[in-house]
């Protein structure tokens, strides 16, 4: 009858039905919520800490292109969402990775994570040193009218110290911010990290 047959166990019929229940009153409540949104931190946290070999498997289609190559977007946005749930360990999703890239199928994902690596110290570097580069030209002294008014901004600044140093120094963050460039990309990734 059907080219194609198709059938689900049992328990995962179960598990669907109870989920479309649960979505179903959460809506009556709530019509913004949504369960299977507010259970993704689970489900990607047990998806990159757990060992079974089917969540394994479901990682490696999610996080991996069919030609093999990661999909970094995806890798991130499975990380960030993890961080949400209050069972992950990140060690244990560390551990997954690093087994995964020392066993023989993740050899050429090893060789791809180590290239990105380099690239990305590279471009930090350069991008830090380009950002020094513009933050000294824009720190720089023209001439004797802007030496003055520096020398009058900084002794405004040390008399007003009776504010107490969190104003100051957010007054300070906010003067620097106008003067000194944007942080590039790879600056704001990696102060996103750290």
């Amino acid at each position: 009858m059907y080219t194609y047959p198709f059938s689900l166990p049992p328990f995962y019929i179960a598990i669907i039905r109870c989920l479309g229940v649960l979505e179903g009153l959460a809506i009556q409540v709530d019509p913004k919520a949504r369960v299977i949104s507010a259970a993704y931190p689970y489900v990607a946290s047990r998806v990159l800490t757990d060992p079974q070999d089917d969540l394994q498997e479901a990682l490696r289609r999610l996080a991996l292109s069919s030609d093999g190559h990661i999909r970094w977007d995806r890798l991130e946005g499975l990380l960030e969402k993890a961080k949400e749930s209050s069972g992950y360990d990140v060690t244990a999703a560390i551990d997954q990775l690093t087994d995964y890239l020392l066993s023989a199928d993740g050899e050429n994902l090893l060789n791809e994570v180590s290239d990105e690596i380099v690239n990305g110290a590279d471009s930090l570097s350069s991008d830090s040193l380009r950002y020094v580069i513009d933050a000294f030209r824009a720190l720089s002294i023209k001439d004797e009218v802007e030496a003055v008014k520096a020398f009058r901004a900084l002794q405004s600044l040390l008399a007003s110290s009776s504010r107490g140093v969190d104003a100051v120094q957010e007054e300070l963050q906010n003067d620097l911010r106008k003067i000194l460039p944007e942080p590039t990309v790879s600056m704001a990734q990696f102060w996103n990290i750290a």
